[in-house]
């Protein structure tokens, strides 16, 4: 089962509807959890709805969201807050009663039980049901301004009305929930039972457990079993003798479902005697505690401890657990070397305050620990240090420290952090191809972006390729998109890898958790996942749960680029679809930060795709293409090029052949054509403008007579001593 995720999963889909079926109380859990995977989301945080079945009726609380859902399992019919129909009077309720607060003149009861649902509300035509806010000692929340004389008029009421009238309380659900009471399940069957209504014993019925849970391997798990999975693995990778603190009602109701799936889940293991990943860290702690004479070890070293669970932990302080009395009986040296900035496994229950603290959050050991702070990185430059822990200490909770950079600077002037993006547009995907968002083409363009400056301007002598980092938060990200040919995640890494040899580079494509501890010269960001902030409520609902269990949340957005941008040595470069638009805070704080510690540079993607066009050959020194000499697009404003010049000009000396861009689209190279014609390189454009006498030949461009303003074709490079002068009347 630890090596087989789909038959582990189908297991624990199983032993959740056999408890199910056993015990009803738990739909009432399945309904809390899909109550909390379906809760809308601002800022970050979830905005729960309570919904009870059949329907997704809208109720208060969680307590309803129990009693609607025990309710409907006994098959009770059942009205939410009908309205109680009070009898005319002096003071609008009883005779003999006070008048209602002005709130409760439009009286509707939590829930109506009715005689015959076919038949009007009548105030003695069925049950009626308050579930009330009083914790197990009887108290209401002390910000709940006159809610005590609102209960009290509401029992007044019934008793003068001789209603059949039955009360719940939050503390009813306390002491199911802790285990010192009867469940819910019983509570409601046996006050509904003194006002005559008979309901059939909990243990009789049938629950049948909802898609949650999923149906065998064909329809694959549910998303309850995807977070009972989850949940389990984090409970075992928490020592013994750490209580979990109590958590929120959706919280609770999954440790509930857990705890009773758990029991078979380990009961498993040592019917087979088996033991699954996690199992093999508490027992082999238990074992290093049991007989520590048989430890040999002097000195125990931990890499990466920031990432350590806190079961994990437990265990490399057990093997320092001493030997015997006496001299020769110490324990081992236990060195943890690690950086909590880079604490991104906090989804595998890696717990960073376990390298601040240096403690065994077991508390059986007790190591002296002494702290040694590292401030100089050798890998990147200072450059990339500043920007890196600008980025990182954006989070409020983040530890501020020095950090010193040691090894190389960017060179060319490329900025240590660079931003860079844009919508898609027809000619992007004219020019990259259909599934060519800017993403996938800024890829590509980084290749030529930075590495020409790199071999130019670098005193050292290259011998070794230039490496490059494609770093994306999932794996789809980057990998090869869809083979049907849709648009979405995903990178073109046939052409990724073709221009890079064409490049003389190297290139690897990681997600940015495996890609901790690797480096290369420069590392290209996609900022395609989904930040924290933006998380669906079934994650933000399943984080909430495994937090309460670890005391760990997610990894931390900060951290996780942190470790992104660290894995360059001269420069990173973060690509976002829509630069207006960027979800990621981090992104969005790097694009208006005005830090000098940042040193982040802006660069509007046209000028990098104009890096990776197909080439035209300079007519001037490269006719048919034989030459060194290319030409590329140069003069952007307003999204527009003004003129094309040959890559041989070299600052004033070799080639200075120049032509204009494509008068249509602004954005295409103009190439040669018969009858005299240049046409634009652009497929979305593909306009013709004349060709002037000049040699080698030149597009012309529209001019104006300045007596009569009338347009005429007329020589690119007209004024100049050697330009033909031609002019031809625009057809």
């Amino acid at each position: 089962m630890a090596e087989d995720d789909g038959l582990r999963r189908r297991r624990i889909a199983g032993w959740i509807r056999k408890e199910i079926a056993c015990d009803p109380g738990l739909a009432a859990d399945v309904e809390l959890r899909r109550n909390a995977r379906a809760a809308a989301v601002k800022d970050g945080e979830p905005v729960e709805r309570h919904r009870i079945p059949p329907d997704g009726r809208e109720v208060k609380s969680h307590g309803e969201v129990v009693i609607g859902t025990l309710l409907h399992t006994a098959g009770v019919p059942f009205v939410y807050e009908a309205s109680f129909p009070l009898p005319a009077g002096k003071a609008g309720g009883a005779p003999g009663a006070d008048a209602p607060p002005e709130d409760l003149r439009g009286y509707r009861p939590d829930f109506y039980l009715p005689d015959d649902p076919e038949a009007p509300v009548t105030a003695k035509g069925g049950v009626w049901l308050e579930y009330y806010a009083h914790d197990r000692n009887g108290r209401a929340p002390a910000e709940f301004a006159g809610y005590e004389e609102a209960c009290a008029w509401k029992r007044r009421l019934h008793e003068n009305l001789s209603t059949r009238y039955v009360e719940t309380s939050f503390g009813d659900l306390q002491r199911a929930w802790d285990g010192d009471g009867p469940g819910m399940a019983e509570v409601l069957v046996e006050r509904l039972r003194a006002t005559g209504v008979e309901i059939d014993d909990p243990e009789r019925w049938t629950v049948e457990a909802t898609d949650d849970v999923g149906d065998g391997p064909d329809a694959g798990p549910g998303p309850l079993t995807l977070e009972v999975d989850a949940w389990i693995g984090a409970v075992r990778r928490r020592p013994a003798g750490r209580p979990p603190p109590t958590g929120r009602a959706d919280v609770e109701a999954l440790r509930r479902i857990g705890r009773a799936v758990r029991r078979h889940y380990e009961q498993e293991l040592a019917d087979t005697s088996t033991t699954d990943h996690d199992g093999t860290i508490l027992e082999a702690t238990d074992a290093a505690r049991r007989r520590p004479d048989l430890l040999p070890w002097g000195h125990v070293i931990v890499d990466e401890y920031q990432d350590v669970n806190p079961a994990q932990a437990a265990f490399v302080h057990a093997l320092t657990t001493p030997k015997g009395p006496g001299p020769g009986g110490e324990g081992a040296t236990l060195i943890g070397v690690g950086d909590d900035w880079q604490a991104i496994f906090g989804f595998q229950g890696g717990d960073a305050s376990l390298i601040r603290t240096t403690a065994d959050p077991a508390g059986v050991v007790r190591t002296l620990c002494e702290p040694i702070t590292l401030v100089n990185g050798y890998r990147f430059g200072q450059g990339l240090a500043a920007a890196s822990r600008a980025v990182v200490t954006m989070d409020p909770k983040a530890r501020d420290r020095r950090l010193r950079g040691l090894g190389p600077e960017p060179v060319g002037g490329v900025p240590p952090v660079s931003v860079t993006g844009a919508r898609p547009t027809p000619a992007l995907a004219a020019e990259f191809g259909p599934t060519a968002t800017p993403t996938k083409a800024a890829v590509l363009a980084a290749f030529a972006y930075w590495i020409p400056e790199h071999e130019a301007e670098s005193e050292e002598e290259v011998t070794e390729p230039v490496t490059v980092l494609v770093l994306g938060r999932r794996n789809i990200d980057v990998s090869d998109p869809p083979p049907d040919g849709r648009d979405g995640p995903g990178l073109d890494r046939r052409r990724l890898n073709a221009a890079a040899r064409h490049y003389g580079r190297e290139v690897g494509f990681r997600t940015i958790h495996a890609a901790k501890g690797t480096e290369a010269d420069y590392a290209v960001l996609i900022d395609s996942g989904v930040p924290r902030s933006a998380t669906t409520p079934a994650q933000l609902a399943l984080d909430r749960a495994i937090a309460a269990e670890t005391g760990v949340g997610r990894d931390d957005e900060y951290r996780l680029w942190y470790v992104a941008l660290t894995r360059a040595r001269y420069a990173a470069l973060i690509v976002v679809s829509d630069p207006d638009g960027c979800a990621s805070p981090v992104t969005r704080a790097i694009i208006e930060s005005a830090s000098p510690r940042l040193m982040a540079a802006s660069h509007p993607l046209e000028v990098w795709l104009e890096r990776v066009r197909e080439t035209v050959p300079c007519p001037c020194c490269s006719p048919g293409g034989g030459g060194t000499g290319r030409l590329r697009l140069r003069g952007m404003s307003g999204g527009t090029w003004h003129f094309a010049g040959c890559t041989n000009w070299k600052g004033g000396e070799g080639c200075d052949y120049t032509q204009p861009a494509c008068g249509a689209c602004g954005t295409g190279m103009l190439v040669e054509a018969p009858g005299g014609l240049f046409e634009c390189s652009d497929p979305s454009c593909r306009s013709k403008q004349p060709g002037c006498r000049c040699r080698p030949p030149r597009p012309m461009v529209v001019r104006r007579q300045k007596r009569t303003q009338k347009r005429f074709w007329g020589c690119w490079r007209y004024g100049k001593a050697d330009a033909c002068g031609r002019t031809r009347p625009i057809d």
